[in-house]
């Protein structure tokens, strides 16, 4: 059969991913075939199979090419990776990759019996391939497109992740998956346990028998040379696989482990006893001189329990292995992203007797995962398979394992740290003294002008259009900035009609070759938006560059309104007011615009003044609960500040009365 006529198709949601856009937006271009006042209809679909609707793929990329639609600059080569034959089969494909990629060989040329021949040369034990490509029913019909796909792709590794995209990888895709945070954390874990049972390189074994790709995940993320290579044990198809993916990543393979080493199992929680069962399983077959990581959810692993799971839970507790269990946060599983994560760490058999037995636990859950915290929580993990005596824990309790198992919570909600932080008391004191300073010092709020009655003052209601016609008023654009030219060192600042002043610029030379039209603001600009609800900022000191959708109002010095004026009224309009050339703006004499100028700038700046005091009064909040905390402060009583505790206590209670 010749490889090159078999037609390889799209769904609609391939075009999709293909264009980086999201699904509807795709069948919102089927719909809409006018393309810059040119009729370009959609391709047709090709075939539906189980009520999907496919599609060619050199017709759907023709069409890009028409329309200039999508957001891929290489939606060609991608469509190759991510378009698939008629009939095309997960288990084939990987199959005939780890092949190709192997022997350095193209397949498209090849009958069935020489990839037989070829697989026995790559893999003459028979340990992860040669069975499968025996078994392979008309091999021919895909190598012409796994020759593609790795002529496409940076690597094998790289040509695995493109397989796993299109939708064979979709169908799948496991539930219990990690994130690329919680493969993160898992990967930390590992590696600080393998240079725990270091200083020569160990073995990192798959505890799930090849049905989770943890393993070769977390490898991967390692420092080159931190381990020996990845065991995965059995026969099953499983296992072979999960050989073949190793190989395809570059990863040394091994089919037993002897001497030290880290197993590492993630369990997915779809269901609790077979979960608690397979890692039972695992420690049970641990060597003395090996150490065993799970992950899995922390309602499997550290919650509450009862029934035949606490019975299974307990009887592992019993053993003595388990010497650490932590709750850590949400979001490690994108199919369960309110779902917190649980971790065990088991080590060698305990000799002592189960009432003399300790289990580490630490509760970390309800704070930021970050890197100062994850690092205490492995190096309290580490910590555990030592001698605890004597031992003081960062981010850990030690609780006697009769009393978990009793409690039928493995992690209770008081494993907290038992030790606070070391700290400099004199230094927190004296930060805190400095808030305390700067609040004690009052505030200088711009005076007020006084108001006098305004029989004298002349307004007339003006639409922004009609100030426009007058040039009494110019409406810039914002600039269509690209993404890439966005960061936090742009000296450019961006100016949003919401907060201000951004976060995020542009450098002035790359802004002037890229968008050498872009205005920048000047003093006085007011910078606003229509949708979804118009809202508006005075730019006090310009230079910044103004994103799309925002615009600029630009004030002529005659117009009888002011950049202050003009902004509050914005910010007072209905949700609906979307039109804004339609807005209706209260213009004055220069002379009494220039006095209400001056008041509504006064009343601005006496607003910037409260809101940097409420600031500083939330610091000085943070700074006090953090010191108090850790002991490094305490407050002496005085007369002063019971009074005003009282009064502001009566304050409350007064509010409280009126509403």
């Amino acid at each position: 059969m010749d490889a090159t006529r078999v037609r390889t198709t799209l769904t609609l949601q391939d075009i999709a991913d293909l264009a980086c856009v999201r699904r509807p937006v795709v069948s919102m271009w089927r719909r809409r075939d006018q393309v810059n006042g040119e009729t370009i209809a959609f391709p047709a679909s090709v075939a539906t199979r189980d009520g999907v609707e496919h599609f060619d793929r050199d017709e759907v990329v023709g069409w890009f090419a028409a329309t200039g639609r999508g957001r891929n600059d290489d939606i060609a080569a991608d469509a190759v990776a991510l378009a698939l034959p008629e009939d095309a089969e997960r288990h084939a494909l990987e199959c005939l990759l780890t092949l190709g990629a192997l022997s350095d060989r193209d397949l498209a040329a090849m009958s069935a019996e020489d990839l037989v021949d070829l697989a026995d040369e790559v893999d003459p034990d028979d340990e992860f391939l040669l069975s499968e490509v025996e078994g392979l029913v008309g091999p021919d019909r895909f190598t012409a497109h796994v020759d593609a796909l790795r002529s496409v792709s940076f690597s094998a590794a790289d040509a695995v992740a493109r397989l796993q995209g299109t939708r064979l990888g979709r169908r799948r895709r496991a539930r219990g998956e990690l994130s690329e945070s919680g493969l993160q954390v898992g990967a930390e874990m590992v590696q600080a346990l393998l240079t725990h049972l270091g200083p020569d390189r160990v073995h990192l074994a798959d505890g799930s028998v090849g049905g989770d790709p943890f393993v070769i995940e977390v490898a991967r993320r390692l420092p080159e040379g931190m381990c020996r290579g990845i065991v995965v044990v059995g026969t099953t198809a499983a296992a072979r696989r999960q050989r073949r993916l190793a190989r395809l990543h570059g990863l040394a393979v091994a089919t037993a482990m002897s001497g030290p080493g880290v197993v590492v199992l993630s369990v997915s929680g779809e269901s609790a006893h077979d979960d608690v069962s397979a890692i039972d399983e695992l420690q049970l077959g641990l060597a003395a001189d090996q150490v065993a990581l799970v992950l899995g959810p922390a309602r499997v692993l550290c919650d509450h329990a009862s029934g035949e799971l606490d019975l299974v839970r307990s009887q592992i507790l019993r053993t003595g292995r388990l010497r650490f269990a932590a709750r850590l946060g949400r979001g490690m599983w994108p199919a369960s992203p309110s779902q917190a994560m649980g971790v065990w760490c088991f080590g060698g058999i305990s000799a002592a007797a189960i009432e003399d037995r300790s289990l580490v636990t630490a509760e970390a859950s309800q704070v930021e995962l970050s890197l100062s915290v994850r690092e205490q929580v492995i190096t309290d993990m580490v910590a555990s398979l030592g001698d605890l005596r004597g031992r003081a824990f960062t981010r850990s309790r030690v609780f006697r394992t009769g009393r978990v198992i009793s409690a039928g919570e493995v992690v209770p909600a008081g494993a907290a740290a038992l030790a606070p932080p070391r700290v400099d008391p004199a230094a927190r004191l004296l930060a805190l003294e400095t808030r305390f300073e700067a609040l004690r010092t009052p505030s200088s709020p711009v005076p007020l002008p006084p108001a006098v009655p305004g029989d004298g003052v002349k307004v007339q209601p003006k639409a922004v259009q009609l100030l426009l016609e007058e040039r009494a008023l110019r409406a810039l654009p914002g600039a269509r900035l690209d993404a890439d030219l966005l960061g936090p060192d742009g000296q450019v600042r961006l100016f949003d009609p919401v907060a201000g002043v951004g976060q995020v610029g542009v450098d002035p030379l790359a802004l002037e070759l890229r968008h050498p039209r872009v205005r920048r603001t000047e003093p006085g600009d007011v910078v606003f938006v229509a949708g979804p609800r118009p809202c508006a900022r005075v730019d006090l000191t310009g230079g910044h560059v103004v994103a799309s959708p925002a615009r600029i109002f630009r004030l002529h010095p005659d117009a009888g309104v002011g950049p202050h004026a003009l902004c509050a009224t914005i910010n007072r309009l209905p949700e609906t007011a979307r039109d804004w050339r339609r807005w209706t703006v209260p213009v004055m004499e220069v002379g009494s615009s220039a006095r209400l100028e001056a008041a509504l700038g006064a009343l601005q700046a006496n607003r910037a003044e409260l809101e940097r005091r409420t600031q500083m009064v939330d610091e000085a909040i943070s700074e006090v609960i953090g010191a108090v905390a850790v002991g490094a402060v305490g407050f002496a009583e005085s007369a002063d500040t019971t009074e005003a505790a009282d009064a502001a206590g009566s304050a409350e209670i007064r509010d409280e009365e009126q509403d």
